[in-house]
């Protein structure tokens, strides 16, 4: 009826290019002083920074720069939205018996409570 149809084929083109803006950008992290840093957030490399970090291998001096930037970092914008720097903050902190310096641990649920008596 005169209403052309677009192979599927163009349709994942379309969502490739999409995403490929989405995860090309870098990502913007924020530390407690107000300042910020940049580091990539082209395609999979959070990801492969968290797999190195569970894993524990032998970094390039470069990743273990990046990873001490997104644990020193109180913030962070990526793109697309990921929240994958909150993850490599949760592998930095560690169990709550081997917290890192400076993390305070979560024990219980009344550790949550606010000076109102709360709950967050």
């Amino acid at each position: 009826m005169g209403v052309k149809r677009r192979g599927k084929a163009s349709f994942e083109r379309r969502l490739e290019v999409l995403e490929a803006k989405f995860i090309s950008g870098p990502v913007v992290l924020t530390f407690a002083d107000g300042s910020t840093r940049e580091i990539p957030g082209r395609g999979q490399h959070l990801l492969k920074l968290i797999c190195h970090m569970s894993k524990q291998d032998e970094l390039s001096p470069t990743e273990r720069k990046e990873i001490e930037l997104v644990c020193e970092s109180v913030r962070a914008e990526e793109p697309g939205g990921g929240r994958l720097t909150e993850i490599m903050r949760c592998f930095h902190a560690g169990p709550v018996e081997t917290a890192a310096p400076g993390n305070t641990p979560v024990n219980s649920p009344q550790d949550l409570q606010l000076e109102t008596g709360e709950v967050r």
